[in-house]
């Protein structure tokens, strides 16, 4: 995830990783982001992006009437 991240970022592209969609086997989990906002690419969780998609609570719950059977992760709530 870092290293692709950087590259596109480096090519001009617009980077926003969702930190916990991306997944590194153990101390490399914690570097790649901190390595990643050195850099100035923003990360952001899967709760934010469905936020900042959706953009208003009407959008959400539009989302939510029109999907019914979302498959959405123990523990997370949107």
């Amino acid at each position: 995830m870092t290293h692709s991240a950087i590259q596109l970022h480096h090519a001009g592209r617009h980077v926003v990783v969702v930190d916990d969609a991306a997944y590194s086997p153990g101390q490399a989990h914690e570097r790649g982001p901190r390595r990643l906002a050195g850099r100035g690419i923003d990360t952001l969780s899967a709760k934010e992006l469905f936020y900042d998609w959706v953009r208003t609570i009407e959008c959400a719950h539009t989302f939510h009437d029109t999907h019914a059977d979302p498959a959405v992760p123990p523990g997370v709530r949107l």
